[in-house]
């Protein structure tokens, strides 16, 4: 019998023993777990407090200048892209007018070339009638 209780007892110990270990590492990861976010708002309520204690003694708050620096850097490139989206089918446009306005004025030249030919070979062979065909 007594080693019956006995060996029940011992079942018990090492049931208990590693449940109180399994709690003691479930508690650990917990803490460990809680610390990190403690570090976190333990530096964040330091933060608030040393803005406070300025606030109060009367210090102007300093601006943060990486925050406006990138959202004034972030402002120029959409900007720039969208000056870029705007102006390429302006340009587009305007270069394909330009190619048709020079061909046009190529052809008009070509023609008024080729009829003064015509006409400077319309006209008599002496250097005072060409001359004369050519002003009018």
């Amino acid at each position: 019998m007594f080693t019956r209780r006995h060996d029940r007892t011992a079942e018990w110990w090492h049931s208990l023993s590693d449940a109180l270990s399994d709690a003691r590492d479930s508690a650990a990861d917990r803490a460990h777990d809680v610390g990190g976010k403690f570090d976190d708002a333990t530096s964040e309520a330091q933060r608030r407090a040393v803005r406070a204690w300025a606030a109060l003694s009367g210090k102007p708050a300093r601006p943060a200048w990486p925050m406006i620096a990138a959202a004034v850097g972030a402002g120029v490139a959409l900007g720039w892209l969208g000056a870029q989206a705007y102006r390429r089918p302006q340009v587009r446009r305007a270069l394909a007018s330009a190619e048709e306005t020079a061909q046009e004025r190529m052809q008009d030249l070509t023609a008024a070339t080729g009829e003064r030919v015509r006409q400077a070979k319309a006209t008599s062979n002496s250097l005072l009638d060409k001359a004369q065909g050519r002003v009018s």
